[in-house]
């Protein structure tokens, strides 16, 4: 039977509050905190998909007392990458965390990538195909904007 060993996360440490999105996007604050925001996290500009995922690999890692070597494999199921396709963030992520004996690859469903990853870790699992899987899900929209193309709203 498959099951889940451990959860980690990353998160970047700066945040902009909805007061300075609102005054950047010219709505009113009142407006972005109906919609629940008071603040977003902003991520540097080395944090890239591959590295915030790596990132949260760890800790999730450290949770469960595994170290990379442990893992089978490594399913990536962002929707955003690090570079164009085609581009693995899986193997970025591998990169990132020295992994030498661990197989990836990327699954993106858009939405419904994180469930279908864990749906085919856990077939995987219990057909017995691998022994421990890793699900990995990191995303920088503002990746797909440029100069020429700015980000359009405070949630981009």
């Amino acid at each position: 039977m498959a099951g889940i060993r451990s959860i980690g996360w990353w998160v970047p440490s700066v945040r902009r509050s909805a007061a300075s999105l609102a005054a950047e996007f010219g709505v009113s604050l009142a407006s972005l905190e109906a919609f629940g925001m008071h603040s977003r996290t902003e991520a540097a500009a080395d944090d890239h998909p591959s590295t915030m995922g790596a990132r949260a690999v760890t800790s999730a890692l450290a949770a469960a007392g595994l170290g990379i070597d442990d893992v089978d494999l490594l399913i990536f199921a962002g929707i955003t990458r690090d570079y164009p396709s085609p581009w693995v963030g899986a193997f970025g992520v591998l990169h990132q965390l020295g992994a030498t004996r661990t197989a990836g690859f990327d699954l993106v469903n858009r939405c419904a990538s994180v469930h279908d990853a864990l749906w085919v870790a856990a077939k995987l699992i219990e057909t017995k195909a691998r022994h421990r899987v890793v699900v990995c899900c990191a995303e920088r929209f503002d990746h797909l904007f440029t100069a020429s193309q700015p980000t359009k709203t405070p949630a981009d």
